[in-house]
């Protein structure tokens, strides 16, 4: 598994520099990794996950590998090191288990459909969600590139975070009008008791229906900042949807939804917050163009 991420995800080199940041739920990787990355020489440093990254480390290095229980995968350091294009790898609540989801039996074939999908969801695009009983939510997305989390890193997305792999794209909030189904993933909850109806005109969202609404969701919907700023596509096979949201936003022809900040997967929206829920079995059209059907991925 190390030596998948090392060479055929990550696919270091060996001019790369390399800095490891684990803590102690993660130890057992330091091991495999300082032993694949020696077999082909290249240089490496480790890093205690409860030290901050100081700026010279973001600088002087190529590669950073981060396997912790925190979720370090958007901290301010991380963040730089991907914006001045540094390869990134990061597993938050790592386990052996993750890393194994993270890599579909055939990789290459999961990469390349990644690809293709991501080459449908254009700028200034149209879609529409079908859900439930044929309940639609049309919207436009954003004149920005798609941000993608596939199963390997590559000249256009040097950012991974495992379990791999969603497509995320940003959308224009005042865009979005109609009804969702929201029968998958609700963050800070996890897989969602029963389902619930979501009824959004011009980004706002208008009202909830369901039997159990947890409060924390209806909290967060009456926040100023809950506007959907982000379209989501699930393409790992491994992944199920759970408690972790990582591994519930990547399951195969899943449809997420995020509010909030999306500055994240490129778009324009800054804020302290961003909000993901998905949709089961759902269908998608970009551009009138059949991607998802009943969660199966089309294309």
């Amino acid at each position: 598994t190390v030596e998948i991420l090392v060479n055929k995800i990550a696919k270091i080199n060996s001019s790369e520099r390399v800095l490891i940041i684990t803590d102690k739920t993660t130890e057992f990787l330091i091991h495999p990794l300082i032993k694949s990355l020696s077999l082909v020489d290249k240089k490496f440093l480790l890093l205690s996950a409860n030290e901050n990254v100081p700026e010279d480390y973001i600088i002087a290095n190529d590669v950073f590998l981060v396997f912790t229980k925190e979720n370090k995968c958007f901290s301010s350091s991380i963040n730089k090191a991907v914006k001045i294009g540094k390869k990134v790898i990061c597993c938050a609540n790592c386990t052996l288990e993750k890393l194994l989801k993270s890599i579909p039996e055939d990789i290459d074939k999961y990469h390349e459909m990644t690809l293709n999908l991501v080459s449908t969801l254009t700028k200034n695009s149209s879609f529409e969600i079908i859900s439930g009983n044929k309940l639609h939510l049309k919207g436009n997305i954003d004149n920005f590139y798609p941000r993608y989390v596939g199963f390997k890193i590559d000249e256009m997305n040097n950012f991974a975070i495992l379990p791999g792999g969603i497509i995320g794209v940003s959308i224009i909030p005042d865009s979005v009008s109609g009804d969702l189904l929201i029968n998958g993933f609700i963050q800070g909850i996890g897989l969602t008791a029963s389902p619930i109806k979501m009824k959004i005109e011009k980004g706002n969202v208008i009202s909830i229906d369901g039997s159990e609404i947890p409060l924390s969701f209806m909290n967060n919907v009456s926040s100023s900042w809950f506007r959907p700023c982000e379209l989501g596509i699930g393409v790992n096979p491994n992944s199920k949807t759970s408690e972790d949201i990582h591994e519930s936003e990547s399951e195969l022809g899943i449809i997420d939804i995020g509010f909030g900040e999306n500055m994240h997967i490129g778009g324009p929206i800054q804020g302290n917050n961003h909000f993901d829920v998905t949709s089961r079995n759902s269908t998608l059209y970009v551009n009138k163009k059949l991607i998802v059907k009943n969660g199966e991925i089309y294309i």
